[in-house]
């Protein structure tokens, strides 16, 4: 997707309870940190969770990904969603 001058990448992960790979995502900030874009400015990535595991585990993997955001020169922005919050705001 493309935001202005920006190439936006949006990586969705669902969460039961047993963690995310984050070694995905690590790998996704590195190569939108080092690839050239021609026609682009930069890369700007939306990291979507959609948990319906224990809430407690939604802060954790938040946590950890609030640090992997820290690390990197990538614009990152981290979204945590319930899954039954959204069935239920969107009636599915």
């Amino acid at each position: 997707m493309v935001r202005g001058e920006d190439l936006v990448a949006i990586d969705i992960r669902e969460n039961h309870g047993n963690g995310i790979a984050y070694f995905q995502i690590e790998y996704l900030l590195d190569l939108c940190a080092k690839l050239p874009f021609q026609r682009f400015q930069k890369c700007v990535v939306y990291l979507t969770v959609v948990s319906d595991g224990p809430e407690s585990s939604d802060d954790a993997i938040r946590t950890r990904l609030e640090a992997m955001a820290a690390t990197t020169s990538v614009e990152t922005h981290i979204r945590v969603y319930r899954l039954n919050a959204l069935r239920a705001k969107y009636g599915v």
